[in-house]
């Protein structure tokens, strides 16, 4: 959300109020309702915190049921209870079947580096008051806006990779496309993925970095990754949005 849409009230004692109602629904391949809810949330927060919100925002998160795989159509609705403005959003989203044991790329994100214990982490999302969240930095996964310059890290997952007969290990290679205004920009190599060790090799967790240039224009991007099993040749590929900014 928006820090410039937001409106509260004042309370005693310098506290600030705001209460947003949130409706959101979830279609199927039918556009049939499978999921669907209507909440009011009341946050409050001292005067001292609405500089910040302001600046950047909020984050607002929910946990979404869904039992069966296929593709779906997300969206969500949000009103401003002081200021009655509405704000909506979609997403589609599939659901993969991994009892199929297709190849699938899946929970790709993107953030800025932060490196702790020597390996990078993306910033979590950590809901407060009414699964409300202040926004730390603008390079959050759930907001991903980056200044040219910048490192990003990539975190994905791989699933149902093959094994090989001999070691019993997988085998993949992945390759990077960046993209403007549907155009490839920037097209690396593929390159054979040097996986850490792995608790489960049907859930092969990876990631990797990219320094975008200093002199990078500012708009809207896409990152592709392209994920080949070399042990059997099947290959599959996800993307995400972001946006280059100069402030």
């Amino acid at each position: 959300m928006d820090g410039n849409q937001i409106s509260f009230v004042d309370e005693p004692n310098g506290v600030k109020k705001g209460v947003f109602d949130v409706v959101a629904v979830t279609l199927n391949e039918k556009n049939e309702v499978v999921e669907e809810f209507n909440r009011t949330h009341t946050i409050r927060f001292p005067e001292a915190n609405l500089e910040g919100i302001n600046r950047n925002g909020l984050i607002y998160s929910a946990d979404i049921p869904v039992t069966q795989s296929g593709f779906y159509n997300f969206r969500v609705a949000i009103r401003d209870a002081s200021s009655r403005l509405l704000g909506s959003a979609g997403q589609q989203i599939e659901v993969p079947d991994l009892k199929k044991k297709k190849l699938h790329l899946g929970g790709l994100a993107v953030g800025e580096v932060k490196i702790e214990n020597g390996k990078p982490v993306l910033s979590p999302i950590e809901p407060s008051q009414g699964r409300f969240s202040p926004v730390s930095s603008l390079s959050e996964p759930a907001i991903r806006k980056f200044r040219p310059g910048s490192i990003l890290v990539y975190s994905y997952r791989i699933y149902n990779a093959a094994l090989a007969k001999s070691s019993q290990q997988p085998n993949l290679s992945i390759q990077v496309r960046l993209y403007k205004d549907g155009e490839v920009v920037t097209d690396y190599p593929a390159q054979v993925i040097q996986l850490e060790p792995q608790t489960d090799l049907s859930r092969l967790s990876d990631y990797g970095f990219m320094r975008l240039a200093p002199e990078m224009a500012p708009g809207d991007y896409a990152l592709q990754l392209v994920i080949k099993d070399l042990n059997d040749k099947r290959t599959t590929s996800e993307w995400i949005d972001f946006e280059v900014v100069n402030r």
